[in-house]
């Protein structure tokens, strides 16, 4: 009981939810990016940014421990219906999964189901192999 509440206090202080069974997705993503921003290019914040607000009408009020691939893919298809090109909802994804790959980090979920989706592919995906778009770090761009 005591360790679990000194870390709570520690997740306070970080500015981290404490539980995620209400935190909304739009909630962790304002959270996530705050903390994550000095860590990254002004350019790649206002990335991240632009690819949370495209999917905040469709994920934004769902808490982080009710989201299922399902509803990401059907996020996806919205998007693409949408008139987003795939490269864009590619970028997206990546953004969300590094986002929920933290949140596993933290502890505050238990499991990325941005893993169990795949994104729309591009049509030309110079520069890239498969898999290291979304691997690894917050990248630079």
């Amino acid at each position: 009981m005591i360790h679990r509440l000194s870390e709570a206090r520690w997740a306070l202080g970080q500015g981290l939810p404490v539980s995620a069974g209400t935190t909304s997705l739009e909630t962790y993503f304002g959270r996530w990016l705050a903390l994550t921003a000095s860590r990254l290019r002004p350019s790649t914040v206002r990335a991240y940014r632009l690819d949370a607000q495209r999917l905040l009408p469709y994920l934004g009020r769902v808490p982080l421990r009710s989201l299922m691939p399902g509803m990401i893919v059907s996020t996806y298809a919205s998007l693409m219906e949408s008139g987003l090109s795939a490269r864009s909802v590619e970028q997206t994804h990546c953004v969300l999964h590094l986002a929920l790959k933290q949140a596993m980090h933290w502890g505050i979920i238990g499991r990325n189901p941005s893993e169990l989706v795949t994104p729309p592919r591009p049509r030309s995906r110079e520069g890239w192999s498969s898999g290291e778009h979304c691997s690894g770090t917050p990248a630079e761009g």
